[in-house]
């Protein structure tokens, strides 16, 4: 039979085993941890993310153009009293001056009297029959002509115009209401595009405006933008758009740590963003999420980290 120190010898031998086994099993375990942690730090340090945001802009087209109106300067015979107030609307008869000798200066028709003038007082609607691009070009370089002793003009109309050209290739307006935003001014104004010409990648148009007041009414040669179509909504990076079997588009989004579907209608598309159009809906985008612009094998309600 095996003596004491034997057993003790196996004994011994037996914990070992059992303890190197328990260590090796500890330690696969860490390391597998150790791996997916890893894998998963990898899958998530690629999720690049941006906050969602709503924003307002519109297709345009550059103008360069003359405002043309029916006005008259005004050149009294003799040193002559203003008796009207500038920028004012004087009704047919009504006085605006009177000459040294007792003589009024009357309206002919409805006007309103402004005491400066450009030179241009000349120009009529009436030149602009059958605008062209060179029609334009000639009223864009032609030279102010100013009258001795004008002492202001009336401007008889009720509408004016503004005769430009553009340079495009592309596809311009049709005719129609529209809005124009003219250099300097912050806020575009309604106008009505009467007439558009092109020759070759040049185009002549003809807008027609009722606006009054001296920023409008003193407009001469000038840019412009010309607003045929606006938009509202979220803007979307192009790769954060995903489409599932039946055509339906959708974005991930991040929130408190977990991955969202979220449904989106584009309604505008270009090469540097999408938009997506505002919703109440209960699966919908919303302005200020944060939205997964890029990550693979992403799916709703996988906890996640950014």
């Amino acid at each position: 039979p095996p003596n004491r120190s034997a057993l003790r010898r196996i004994h011994k031998s037996g914990t070992g085993q059992g303890f190197l086994r328990a260590v090796a099993a500890l330690l696969f375990i860490a390391a597998c941890a150790y791996m997916g942690a890893a894998l998963f730090g990898k899958l998530h340090r690629e999720l690049e993310t941006e906050t969602v945001r709503r924003i307002s802009f519109y297709d345009s087209l550059s103008l360069r153009g003359v405002a043309v109106r029916e006005e008259q300067s005004v050149c009294p015979s003799a040193p002559a009293e203003l008796l009207a107030r500038d920028g004012s609307r004087l009704p047919a008869g009504g006085a605006f001056a009177r000459e040294t000798g007792g003589e009024a200066l009357l309206c002919p028709c409805s006007a309103i009297f402004f005491s400066d003038t450009d030179g241009f007082e000349a120009l009529n609607p009436a030149m602009l029959e059958g605008l062209s691009p060179d029609r334009v070009e000639e009223l864009l370089s032609a030279r102010a002509v100013e009258r001795s002793g004008a002492i202001g003009r009336l401007v008889t109309g009720r509408g004016w115009y503004f005769a430009a050209v553009a340079e495009t290739a592309g596809t311009l307006p049709e005719k129609g209401r529209c809005s124009l935003l003219f250099d300097g001014m912050d806020q575009s104004v309604p106008a009505e595009l009467l007439s558009v010409s092109r020759d070759g990648s040049r185009a002549a148009l003809l807008l027609r405006l009722t606006l009054e007041g001296r920023e409008f009414l003193s407009l001469r040669k000038t840019g412009a933008e010309l607003i045929f179509s606006s938009y509202t909504g979220l803007r979307l990076p192009p790769g954060s758009v995903r489409e599932d079997g039946e055509g339906n588009e959708y974005v991930y989004t991040l929130s408190a740590g977990t991955i969202r579907q979220r449904e989106v209608e584009i309604i505008y598309k270009s090469g540097d963003f999408w938009l997506a159009a505002l919703s109440a809906g209960a699966e919908s985008l919303r302005e200020g999420e944060t939205l997964i612009v890029s990550g693979e094998n992403l799916s709703e309600g996988e906890v996640a980290e950014p």
